[in-house]
């Protein structure tokens, strides 16, 4: 079985949940014996072929359909919500020979791909979410092409492309119940199923010789409160920010790459305008499988994840993994496998005083948390996990 995993941009230095998904899979697929390679657009990198660990990460060329596009726009739309066309891409997969088109985006690149390479089975995996984004963040998304001339509604049409791609698709996958049961609903008859995303176990649970407070001076007398997500609307690391004001003895690390300079430069005028700078350490992005990532995870004394928006929440699996408590949101995906009081804390994301109600509980019920979860974790390991797509992948062939 030969796989394409598609993908809009896959760059090492700039690593989110969904290239984790991406590489993880590729990886755990050639361990099972399958072939899998990954092919993306060249946003955030260059053209051509890198060979990375067996695998092969081809990149093209591609157009954003935007009349006038300067470069910081182009910038925007590659860290977030660009919708590119890539000719070089769809004539790579179309003479590739692959058996499964294993579709990690939408927009432009699925209706190519369907349309040209629609003999083979293609799935469709829905990591951003479909049916339950919210209005505010898709205005949010949009806002870098307002007063842009949208041409490529012209090209659409020409090429056979203006179709709902989740319509056309062998099989669509969702990571949370809450997209699962919005796409059954407004797909009915269609292939929609569940498969939540991973974790490496391993990885995370391998103690790190990395003194994390050492390297960023953070005094060993703060209880250290992490998060780790992109800096970004939907993930609302304003309310940690607010956490701090309302504690004395915390220090709040924030790890995850920009890919909202407007959010990042509103988080940071908070900080000062509440006086807790001083203990704030934000770390714009850690590359793939860096010793950091798990170090901050191990050393820190919860783990908290307040997102508006959240359609899986790997980071909190890979918090479970390396042995501290969770407090996260209510949002999507992270109510179906987070469950308050037993495996975590759960609060409501627009509600300070709920966090800190969350919070007020970790002392007493952190070590059952965590002794839960560590049992729990396993179920999302990503061997279990990739075993669910290529049994979804043979049944489609």
């Amino acid at each position: 079985m030969k796989i394409a995993h598609i993908i809009r941009r896959f760059v090492f230095s700039e690593w989110g949940g969904t290239e984790q998904v991406v590489w993880q899979s590729a990886v755990r697929q050639e361990r099972l014996g399958a072939s899998a390679d990954i092919v993306a657009t060249s946003a955030l990198s260059v053209s051509g072929l890198e060979q990375v660990a067996g695998i092969g990460v081809y990149r093209f060329n591609y157009v954003y359909p935007y009349w006038p596009l300067n470069r910081q726009t182009r910038l925007t739309l590659d860290k977030k919500g660009g919708n590119p066309y890539s000719s070089g891409l769809l004539r790579h997969l179309a003479d590739g020979g692959y058996d499964i088109m294993a579709l990690h985006c939408s927009g432009r690149l699925a209706q190519g791909v369907i349309r040209r390479c629609g003999r083979c089975p293609v799935v469709i995996t829905l990591h951003g979410g479909a049916s339950a984004v919210p209005a505010g963040e898709m205005a949010q998304m949009l806002a870098p092409l307002k007063w842009k001339i949208p041409y490529g509604g012209v090209w659409d049409r020409v090429r056979g492309m203006a179709f709902d791609p989740v319509s056309r698709a062998d099989a669509v996958v969702c990571v949370s119940r809450e997209e699962e049961n919005g796409l059954k609903r407004l797909y009915p008859g269609r292939r929609v199923v569940y498969i939540p995303n991973g974790v490496d176990t391993a990885h995370f649970r391998m103690r790190s010789g990395l003194s994390i407070r050492e390297r960023y001076n953070i005094p060993d007398n703060r209880r250290l409160l992490l998060s780790v997500a992109r800096i970004d609307y939907q993930k609302n690391q304003k309310l940690l920010v607010e956490l701090l004001s309302c504690t004395d003895d915390t220090h709040l690390l924030l790890i995850g790459p920009i890919t909202s300079g407007r959010y990042y430069r509103e988080l940071l005028l908070l900080g000062n305008e509440l006086g807790v700078m001083d203990r704030l350490t934000i770390i714009p992005g850690v590359p793939h499988n860096d010793e950091l990532l798990p170090a901050a995870l191990q050393q820190s004394d919860i783990f908290i994840l307040p997102s508006l928006h959240e359609p899986f929440g790997i980071s909190a699996l890979e918090a479970w993994a390396a042995g501290i408590p969770v407090l996260a949101s209510t949002a999507g995906g992270l109510k179906d496998f987070i469950r308050d009081g037993e495996n975590g804390l759960q609060f409501d994301p627009s509600s300070i005083s709920s966090l800190l109600s969350a919070y007020s509980r970790v002392d007493r019920e952190g070590a059952s948390l965590v002794k839960r979860a560590a049992l729990d974790v396993m179920d999302y390991d990503w061997d279990a996990v990739v075993a669910k797509q290529l049994a979804l992948y043979r049944s489609l062939m």
